[in-house]
């Protein structure tokens, strides 16, 4: 039998608790050696399982139902302006291989998003609010894993929706719609990551 000892994690976030249980191989450390097994406890927390997980606490702990699914996406003239943008940004934009091009034109659609949410939440401040959000910038469909055109998604509260439509109206449309009743949201959060 391989030498090792299970360990329990508890979370809770919002209304769901969660308990995740693993196996650490070795022998427990006792004393000093306690750093060790945080370590290795950090290692097994960065798989995908966790990732997901740690995504679904976030979401439990911040949106309710009535919040909102957003997708951003680019117009033509939207991309037209990404392109224009990391034309400046990067001298020999148009030399670049595919791979690298793409890669540049994913940072600009980055951006973009940063500046739409900065400029929504300054808007929601001057209202006396608070914009609480979560964002995945995409480049590939979450189903298929195949290469589409860059786009984002995007957990916020309910009433944001018109001004996230006025702040990106120059880039390209808005899609939107309410987080159904249920009570776990680790299927939206594996959505989320599997876009990534």
């Amino acid at each position: 039998m391989r030498e090792g000892y299970w360990v329990v994690r508890t979370y809770e976030s919002g209304i769901i608790g969660e308990k995740t249980k693993f196996w650490v191989s070795g022998q427990r450390p006792a004393g000093k050696s306690r750093r060790r097994e945080k370590a290795e406890l950090k290692k097994q927390e960065q798989n995908e399982y966790s990732a997901v997980k740690r995504m679904a606490r976030l979401m439990h702990a911040n949106f309710r139902h009535g919040d909102l699914l957003i997708g951003l996406d680019y117009s033509v003239a939207g991309m037209e302006k990404l392109i224009s943008w990391s034309k400046k940004k990067n001298p020999g934009f148009e030399d670049m291989p595919e791979e690298e091009r793409q890669a540049v034109l994913f940072e600009a659609a980055r951006h973009q998003a940063e500046l739409c949410i900065r400029r929504v939440s300054r808007a929601m401040r001057l209202e006396g609010g608070e914009l609480k959000y979560i964002c995945i910038t995409s480049d590939m469909d979450g189903d298929t894993g195949e290469s589409v055109q860059v786009h984002h998604h995007l957990m916020v509260q309910a009433d944001c929706a018109a001004l996230f439509i006025e702040k990106w109206r120059a880039m390209g449309g808005v899609h939107y719609d309410s987080i159904s009743r249920q009570a776990d949201y680790t299927p939206i959060a594996e959505y989320f990551l599997r876009q990534v």
